[in-house]
């Protein structure tokens, strides 16, 4: 009887080592079949990594396994001031049992900056490129630290008018580099402007003698007593001859003076016929100016301006037109410039 008990517990006893030798074994199976989704990951500069157990592990594929158990562990932090990990290396471990699992971080910056400028800038001709100031049409961005922007203005050349191509480049402080073209437009040259302010002419501060008419005919009005002595002495009498025989001869030479001048005027102010037909099917390149004339030549279009000058000068000399009027209507200024399809001028007066 003993002997048949001893039996049956060595049996039992192996049935239980051979439980737990399996159990060790399947365990171990199982926690063999534990690995990382990814040894390595890198995350671009800007955006952020909090990895949890499924982004770790494939946990669904993998069947016994103790959740509980696993920890994760990073050093991963954010850039001081900002949501997002600075560039550098970091890791994620990932603890089970007595296993230890390390995912590798590199957070980088592979992003070019971005450059933001119009398509075509107006430069005037004859600037200085070198010491142009295009911050204000240039703007970058970019997360990262950036060097400053170089433009390659090799092929512009501002002394000719034209349309010419140009470059823009800037890096980031890791080498991101980024370029974008666009058009620098010299436009035509004007001709200089005329800002010579005229002096006003020297007024006439001799007095001036005005014609009264007395239409008082009767000089019922003017009682002599018989008994009146009129001491007039014969110089006196002189005198007023002399002076009424001035008046005369001064309004004469007044009314003279300002017919030719009148004449002159007009004779000054006749301008050529206004000249409208241009070779490119008569549309001219640019708008006529203020003169509402266009001229053969340079000389021609500033022959205009002189002849206004003298014009509103000489009426204003003789006091037909006051102060207001002069400055109103008399230009002080000019600015010329010509259609370069049929190289005729016109001329834009300035008034104040």
């Amino acid at each position: 009887m003993k002997k048949k008990f001893y039996i049956v517990f060595i049996f039992f006893i192996i049935i239980f080592i051979a439980l737990e030798i399996f159990s060790i074994i399947f365990i171990n199976k199982v926690d063999s079949q534990i690995s990382l989704k990814n040894d390595e990951i890198i995350i671009e500069y800007g955006n952020t990594y909090n990895p949890n157990i499924q982004d770790l592990i494939d946990i669904n594929s993998i069947k016994f396994i103790d959740v509980g158990r696993i920890r994760i562990v990073s050093n991963i932090e954010n850039e001081p001031g900002k949501n997002y990990s600075a560039t550098g290396e970091y890791n994620v471990k990932v603890y089970y049992k007595d296993k230890v699992f390390i995912q590798d971080v590199k957070v980088v910056d592979t992003i070019a900056p971005i450059i933001s400028i119009r398509d075509s800038i107006e430069i005037p001709i004859d600037t200085d490129l070198s010491t142009y100031n295009f911050d204000e049409l240039i703007n970058v961005s970019d997360l990262s630290k950036v060097n400053d922007y170089k433009i390659n203005l090799d092929n512009v050349n501002s002394a000719i008018s034209g349309e010419y191509v140009a470059k823009v480049t800037v890096e980031d402080i890791y080498l991101n580099k980024a370029e974008k073209e666009f058009k620098i437009i010299i436009p035509e040259k004007k001709e200089e402007i005329n800002t010579e302010i005229l002096s006003k002419p020297e007024i006439n501060t001799k007095p001036v003698i005005k014609e009264e008419k007395n239409n008082n005919t009767n000089n019922s009005n003017i009682n002599i007593s018989d008994n009146a002595k009129l001491d007039i002495k014969e110089d006196t009498k002189v005198d007023i001859q002399q002076e009424d025989e001035y008046i005369e001869e001064t309004f004469e030479e007044k009314n003279e003076k300002i017919k030719t001048d009148e004449k002159e005027t007009k004779e000054e102010t006749i301008q050529e016929e206004k000249i409208d037909r241009c070779t490119n099917n008569n549309n001219h390149a640019i708008a006529v100016g203020n003169s509402n004339k266009w001229f053969n030549s340079k000389e021609e279009a500033i022959k205009l301006f002189d002849a206004e000058i003298k014009k509103w000068g000489k009426l204003w000399t003789s006091n037909q037109i006051q102060d207001e009027e002069y400055y109103l209507k008399c230009p002080y200024g000019y600015e010329i410039y010509t259609c370069p399809f049929c190289e005729k001028w016109t001329i834009n007066f300035y008034y104040n």
